[in-house]
């Protein structure tokens, strides 16, 4: 089982505590059926917790190669 959740879901979760601190997310939100939580931190990449370690995954830039714009249109 994996949990996705944000920095702002945390902060509700753990009543108002410090999203950014790993002890808080070890203790408060993982547990033993969970193989991994995944916090995601928008624009700032995101943070991986297992039972036995803690990853982050930084943000990277991506290029757009082609544009385009799609339109949806009603049928009649």
């Amino acid at each position: 089982m994996y949990v996705q959740i944000s920095e702002d879901e945390i902060t509700f979760l753990t009543e108002g505590d410090d999203p950014y601190d790993d002890d808080v997310v070890f203790k408060k939100l993982f547990h033993r059926n969970l193989k991994l939580l995944i916090v995601t931190e928008g624009s700032k990449g995101c943070r991986y917790y297992t039972k036995v370690c803690l990853l982050y995954q930084f943000e990277y830039d991506v290029t757009c190669l082609v544009g385009c714009t799609c339109v949806h249109r009603q049928r009649h």
